[in-house]
């Protein structure tokens, strides 16, 4: 797929506007319980000049319709949740080769990755959680969770799996696949758990607003950043950069703290992504054409 990169700069920051519904967890022992909204300032951005095409690393053929990408870049290895394939690609990063298909009950939507040899898939027409075994290919066990799950982001230090269902984000202890929370968050279409800051970001699907939770105090802050119709979402908290794409084709990197946008213009959409930080490789989704793209952000 041809891909063309253009360059915008934000604009003066006005005042910013929070998404309509923020989250307001539920009663629970261990989250906490009442966070609250904080305002920051609205990104804008100018029309960008047209710039050469970015360096396109390779297009990895996958399963059918794969809507989610998780990464594990120590060991090397990608995956993909294949909505309508049933499965899960396990790719070498390296060599962009599929190694390994893992049938999945269902209709795989999400896929999350640590560090434990452990894979956790969503199954959206089942709503539930498998958790696979990488080792031997194997179901380990199986958690019930809320209705259409579409999203799943790891905490792997607090043993954290949260999931974004239809009704808001619910919080499960990995070590048991009890549920421990729930957020009322309105139509999450996207996690990401920064690992440098320890917060959870989640996208809503229907209004494109980004919000970030802080699981360990509970704030609830208001990013400003909003993208209607995005489906997709990563962030890379050492550079403090949050990526956002969907169906208008673009890939956008904004710096969270200026507010700067850069922008890329993909020849088709893109239904999730996830970021490599150690090599700066951007993995996009596209559904359509049953492939991942590999592209360079650096």
């Amino acid at each position: 797929a041809t891909l063309l990169l253009v360059l915008g700069v934000a604009a003066s920051l006005g005042p910013g506007v929070p998404p309509d519904a923020p989250p307001t967890p539920s009663t629970s022992a261990e989250e906490p319980q009442s966070p609250s909204p904080t305002a920051t300032p609205t990104p804008t951005d100018t029309t960008p000049p047209e710039l050469d095409p970015p360096l396109m690393t390779g297009s990895i053929r996958v399963g059918e319709r794969p809507v989610a990408v998780a990464l594990d870049a120590g060991a090397g290895l990608g995956y993909t949740a294949n909505l309508d394939g049933g499965d899960v690609s396990v790719i070498d990063l390296a060599s962009g080769v599929v190694t390994d298909t893992i049938a999945i009950p269902g209709r795989p939507s999400a896929v999350a990755t640590g560090s434990s040899g452990l894979v956790y898939v969503a199954d959206r027409s089942g709503a539930r959680v498998h958790v696979i075994d990488l080792a031997s290919g194997e179901r380990v066990s199986s958690w019930k969770v809320g209705k259409r799950p579409v999203a799943l982001a790891l905490d792997v230090e607090r043993e954290r799996l949260y999931v974004a269902v239809r009704a808001g984000v619910e919080v499960y202890a990995t070590s048991s696949g009890k549920r421990v929370a729930s957020l009322q968050v309105d139509a999450p279409s996207d996690l990401a758990f920064d690992v440098h800051t320890r917060q959870l970001w989640v996208l809503s699907g229907d209004t494109g607003t980004v919000g970030v939770l802080d699981p360990r105090s509970g704030d609830w802050t208001a990013t400003g950043f909003s993208r209607p119709g995005a489906t997709g979402m990563d962030v890379d908290g050492e550079r403090g950069l949050l990526y956002l794409t969907g169906p208008e084709r673009t890939l956008e990197e904004w710096d969270v703290h200026t507010a700067t946008v850069r922008r890329l213009a993909l020849s088709e959409p893109a239904a999730a992504l996830r970021i490599d930080p150690a090599s700066l490789i951007a993995y996009l989704a596209d559904p359509d054409g049953n492939c991942v793209v590999a592209v360079s952000v650096a």
